[in-house]
């Protein structure tokens, strides 16, 4: 018995020791466009001081952690395409901004939305006709900081709170 709890306890402090602090922003509707076409939704977004994912092999686990000062901030995005054709989405135009010292973030990474694995995706997207997508993007961004701004291309959009 003392063995179980002794292992209970190495558990509990190793679980704790290794997991990352994830803390979520309440969101207001949040509506923008990446063109005429294509909608933009913000659904949820997400500040954690880490991440951790399985790497090439099954034995690997990788770390990925922000510049010093940084946490990352995920945004939970959905793309509509209101047309009859296909739309061509570029990542590496959406920016968290900080308008006031005109600094860009870019985001670090991008990925497919899965509630159970951490899928990559890539930074280009075929958006087809009258379809939607979800991505998580990921941005490093000052601690204590929130967002206020997201630019997109070249149109900067406030970000909504409740």
């Amino acid at each position: 018995m003392a063995r179980f709890k002794t292992l209970s306890f190495f558990l509990l402090i190793g679980t704790l020791a290794f997991s990352g602090c994830n803390t979520a922003h309440k969101l207001a509707v949040n509506q923008m466009h990446y063109n005429q076409d294509v909608e933009v939704k913000i659904e949820r977004m997400v500040e954690q001081s880490g991440q951790s994912t399985w790497g090439g092999t099954a034995t690997r686990i990788q770390a990925y952690v922000p510049p010093v000062g940084h946490n990352f901030k995920t945004l939970t995005i959905r793309l509509i395409n209101h047309s009859s054709e296909d739309q061509e989405i570029d990542f590496a135009k959406f920016y968290l901004v900080k308008p006031d010292k005109k600094i860009i973030y870019p985001p670090t990474r991008i990925y497919v939305n899965s509630k159970v694995f951490v899928i990559g995706a890539r930074e280009h997207l075929t958006l087809k006709a009258n379809d939607e997508v979800t991505r998580r993007m990921m941005f490093a961004f000052p601690k204590k900081e929130r967002p206020e701004y997201i630019q997109i291309d070249e149109t900067i959009y406030p970000i909504n709170y409740q």
